[in-house]
C-alpha cells in the first residue's frame, strides 16, 4: 500500500491522481517566476532549471510536494502571483484538500 507521510494515499486518491499531477505540472510551466537578482546565482539566471526541478518532482515523486515547493518559492522570494496563477493554485489546493492555510500564505503576493 502506498503512503503519503503517515497517511495512506487511499484516504485521498487525488494525492496520487494523474489529473492532479497534470494540473501541478501545468501550474509550474505557466507561472511567472521572476526571481530577484540575488537568486540568479543559484540558478545561473536559468528559471527553466528551477521549473525542470519542480516538474521532475511532480512527475516522479509527489505533485503535492512540488506544489508546496512552488508556493514556498513565491513566499521566500516575494514573487508576485498573477490572477491566472492564483486561480490555478486555488483549484489545485481544493483538489488536493490542502486547506486554506497553505494558499493564504501566498495571498499577500497576489497582484
Amino acid at each position: 500500500m502506498q503512503t503519503y507521510g503517515t497517511i495512506d494515499a487511499d484516504s485521498n486518491p487525488e494525492w496520487v491522481s494523474n489529473q492532479a499531477t497534470i494540473e501541478v505540472r501545468r501550474a509550474i510551466a505557466n507561472t511567472p517566476l521572476n526571481l530577484p537578482e540575488e537568486c540568479h546565482t543559484y540558478f545561473n539566471s536559468d528559471i527553466q532549471a528551477l521549473r525542470d526541478a519542480l516538474d521532475g518532482c511532480a512527475h516522479s515523486a509527489s505533485s503535492d510536494l512540488a506544489f508546496r515547493l512552488l508556493l514556498r518559492i513565491h513566499v521566500a522570494n516575494f514573487i508576485p502571483v498573477d490572477h491566472a496563477s492564483w486561480e490555478s493554485y486555488a483549484r489545485i489546493s481544493r483538489r488536493l484538500s490542502l486547506g486554506e492555510d497553505l494558499l493564504s500564505s501566498v495571498e499577500f503576493l497576489l497582484n
